[in-house]
């Protein structure tokens, strides 16, 4: 399929038994009549890995499998192992290999870190975390048997990165929380785990709209605590269009206010005073390098309101679920109790999942999956590129905003927006 030329196509995402195709509707082609190439890939290159076997769960390997810890250690050392596919976070590769009396259930208790290097066992595969993946903590995916860790060599000190943008236009002195720039992210490269950019596209598109540049330059992301320093010319303006927002000095910022900068102001984006973004646009680009479309506007343009009620499709696994859990998902309250760039959970919960061990499947933005403790995962920005929580509905990408600037603590309702499938 990757060798074909479909320009419908956004994104194809190998998993474990299936394939996942991203496209944008004007598809014509069934993609089950297509023929295999039969092509195999040459096997590439062995790479030793040095690793250190004192993994906090070595101890509860050797009791599930009825081995010692050194015979857990040998089996797992001496196999050799191949990348099947990529997913979960950028660079984590599925490996099959592992000897089959290390196949063990994932954790009943996701951990909320899980340190850069460790080597983890899951089900039939294996993996080396090549990041902290603390961000991914609150979508509850690290579920993992971290049995070692990867043996780094002792190397200089990195250079401290100081946040100032490589053209002098905005010196980033705090991110404050979860703070980064974003664009509208890498389309084609979801298989790779590649970064989304945006929690919120609807609302960068707005900051950018404003201050007349093309609707995907980058931008500031934050949820609130952005300090930065500008050093533009005064009649650069700037904004903060997402949510309202209250200064550090106290003054409350509405979405969707232009603002003409003096020389080398410093500007502190205090709470957000409703929804879970802020966006901050310059005109030129944060960088100084996107040419602006347009000229930028005078008055403000205020967010459209956010929906407490999301439109939902049928996912994939739906059957997985009691026969009126369709019905029950179009009725029920949920409440969002907390949200990351990667996903937003829900509560209370649409009851556990029918008893089938799930293999990890692409992800798609909005995806709802549903864990054994019931309680809905939405998928955002930074999902995953695979995961093994069944997907019991999929968000209506025009109600995606709204669960993107759902705060914890704001009420929701989805509303189906087809019958339940036969």
């Amino acid at each position: 399929m990757a060798g074909r030329r479909w320009p419908a196509v956004e994104d194809i995402v190998p998993a474990a038994r299936t394939v996942l195709v991203v496209h944008d509707g004007s598809l014509d082609t069934d993609l089950l009549d297509v023929p295999a190439d039969g092509a195999v890939p040459a096997p590439g290159p062995l790479v030793t890995v040095d690793v250190t076997y004192d993994g906090e769960d070595l101890p509860s390997v050797a009791a599930a499998t009825g081995r010692s810890v050194e015979d857990v250690i040998a089996l797992h050392s001496g196999a050799d192992y191949t990348v099947a596919f990529c997913g979960f976070m950028p660079g984590f590769a599925y490996m099959t290999g592992l000897p089959e009396v290390l196949h063990l259930p994932r954790r009943a208790t996701p951990r909320e870190r899980v340190p850069a290097g460790a080597v983890a066992i899951a089900a039939e595969y294996a993996g080396v975390y090549p990041r902290e993946p603390g961000r991914l903590a609150p979508a509850g995916a690290d579920r993992r048997r971290a049995v070692g860790r990867r043996a780094r060599a002792a190397r200089p000190p990195a250079a401290r990165h100081t946040g100032q943008v490589p053209a002098p236009v905005i010196e980033v002195r705090s991110w404050g929380i979860a703070g980064s720039v974003v664009d509208a992210g890498r389309p084609g490269r979801a298989w790779l785990g590649a970064a989304r950019g945006r929690v919120d596209l609807a609302s960068l598109r707005l900051v950018n709209r404003v201050v007349g540049n093309g609707p995907d330059a980058p931008a500031l992301e934050s949820s609130g605590g952005l300090s930065l320093r500008c050093s533009l010319p005064p009649w650069s303006p700037w904004l903060a269009p997402s949510p309202t927002w209250r200064s550090a000095a106290g003054r409350r910022w509405g979405g969707g206010t232009p603002c003409s900068c003096p020389p080398a102001p410093r500007v502190r984006i205090g709470r957000l005073l409703d929804g879970a973004r802020v966006y901050v646009g310059v005109r030129g680009g944060v960088g100084g390098d996107t040419p602006p479309v347009g000229d930028p506007l005078v008055h403000a343009v205020p967010r459209p309101p956010l929906h407490a009620v999301v439109g939902i499709w049928p996912g994939p696994r739906l059957d997985w679920f009691a026969p009126d859990t369709w019905t029950v998902l179009d009725r029920a309250e949920f409440v969002v109790t907390s949200t990351s760039r990667v996903g937003a959970r829900l509560r209370p919960g649409t009851g556990p999942a029918a008893c089938r061990r799930a293999s990890s499947e692409g992800m798609v933005e909005g995806a709802v999956q549903v864990p054994p403790d019931g309680n809905p995962i939405v998928m955002l920005a930074d999902h995953p590129a695979t995961g093994g929580y069944p997907v019991i509905a999929v968000v209506d990408v025009a109600d995606i905003p709204a669960l993107a600037q759902a705060a914890p603590g704001t009420s929701l309702r989805l509303r189906v927006l087809a019958p339940t499938p036969e």
